[in-house]
């Protein structure tokens, strides 16, 4: 376990509190006088940093994902040293994560809104599509990776963590794969690294949307193993069978993207969108419509 380092100094960020902690990391908010502005600490676990080659690993991935410049994606500043304790200093969001705001529409029983639902997916589709053609994957798209602006802008934290400790990672030494079961693809669940790609980013973003429309994920089970097994083996129930009024051709549209091989899956993740918002459409806000109009038209990525 790591000591707490609230109230400390760690190179030119003073740490104000501690935002939370995980497999890989345990994330601090702090203060960077010079730039008069609050970033976030993310450092990595020191029994992953002890791993043989960690180190190179992480300063090419550092810097890799430093290059990275989208309005839908948690931008990375620097990374750093502090006793031993490799850190990213990231853009610090203050608008929660998507996992609250499920969270807090099963609580509430009442569904997440359709146009908010559509524009997320938009943010999302601009965010991959333009990370995919730098050549860089995810990997572990889930909802507690999914974060808003105060003004409700998504975007898309922890690029690169899933590859870079994946590894050392609880899943990975029960059979070397990287990402978070219930929204893993069957790809990386099976360990095979030369099939994980950008469909595989393109799964677990529609296994959120699935999530988002129903209120569950489509596999479940008692143990990591067994919903592991479920997105390798078992065919996934429609989301009609929990959503009724749902369309069946944007129920499809969201099948066709859980497709087992990579190849069935859409070609990118901005196609997918597009298909689903053709195959749903919009009468009014938050109301589905019987006939789809044509499809939205999604903003263009910024370089």
């Amino acid at each position: 376990m790591m000591s707490d380092l609230t109230g400390q100094t760690v190179g030119a960020y003073q740490v104000v509190e501690k935002l939370g902690a995980g497999g890989m990391a345990e994330i601090y908010k702090a203060y960077q006088p010079s730039l008069e502005r609050f970033v976030a600490l993310k450092f990595i676990r020191p029994e992953l940093v002890e791993q043989e080659g960690f180190r190179p690993r992480f300063e090419q991935e550092a810097k890799l994902l430093a290059r990275l410049n989208h309005p839908n994606i948690v931008h990375v500043y620097d990374f750093g040293e502090a006793e031993g304790r490799l850190y990213l200093v990231m853009e610090y969001i203050a608008g929660g994560t998507l996992r609250d705001r499920l969270r807090a529409a099963r609580e509430s029983g009442r569904p997440l809104d359709l146009e908010a639902t559509l524009t997320f997916l938009d943010e999302m589709a601009d965010a991959l599509d333009y990370a995919h053609a730098q050549g860089i994957i995810h990997r572990d798209i889930k909802p507690a990776n999914i974060m808003f602006t105060p003004e409700g802008r998504a975007l898309l934290n922890d690029f690169g963590l899933a590859k870079l400790v994946g590894r050392a990672s609880e899943l990975s030494r029960m059979g070397g794969t990287s990402g978070t079961p219930d929204y893993m693809s069957p790809e990386q669940a099976t360990g095979d690294p030369a099939r994980v790609g950008p469909a595989s980013d393109q799964y677990a973003l529609s296994v959120v949307l699935y999530e988002m429309i129903t209120g569950r994920a489509p596999f479940v089970g008692e143990t990591f193993i067994t919903v592991m097994l479920q997105h390798v083996n078992e065919t996934p129930p429609s989301p009609r069978e929990f959503k009724p009024e749902l369309p069946e051709a944007a129920a499809h549209v969201i099948l066709r993207a859980l497709a087992k091989d990579p190849a069935e899956r859409f070609t990118n993740v901005g196609e997918m969108v597009q298909a689903f918002r053709a195959a749903l459409g919009l009468a009014a806000v938050g109301t589905v419509a019987e006939e789809p109009p044509a499809p939205g038209r999604r903003a263009q990525a910024m370089e």
